[in-house]
């Protein structure tokens, strides 16, 4: 968090630099350069900051891999460990590799469908594709 100053063809100019981490501890960083006065890029500094603060504070969306994690946490209370061992291998088999990285929100329902349907051709039993809707 800081403002530097420089010059650029014999004027005076400031650049302002803020840096945060996000809720996950993924690093966020902020810079607005070539500010003509002290007073604008104090202004600009003290509006970077706040937006960082409200990208701190905002709710993390959940990851593919998290939002299963805790979905097999739950059925494991509710569920047989025969049921839930059944899940599991289907899942890490066929969705997992596609899903893993990828935010639960940006999933759409078209891909879905795809996945199980056209990427999944190889399961031959419709029981199967049935049990991954």
């Amino acid at each position: 968090m800081a403002i530097q100053i420089s010059n650029i063809n014999g004027k005076k100019v400031y650049e302002v630099y803020v840096n945060g981490f996000d809720l996950r501890g993924r690093r966020i960083q902020r810079r607005k350069r070539s500010i003509e006065t002290l007073r604008k890029a104090e202004t600009i500094e003290f509006q970077l900051k706040c937006e960082l603060a409200k990208l701190r504070n905002e709710a993390v969306p959940l990851k593919w891999a998290e939002w299963y994690e805790q979905c097999l946490r739950q059925m494991r209370i509710e569920l047989a460990p025969s049921t839930i061992a059944g899940y599991e291998s289907q899942i890490k088999k066929w969705i997992h590799p596609h899903w893993a990285n990828r935010e639960l929100q940006s999933i759409s329902k078209s891909e879905v469908h795809e996945l199980i349907f056209v990427e999944c051709q190889e399961i031959s039993k419709p029981s199967t594709q049935e049990r991954m809707c």
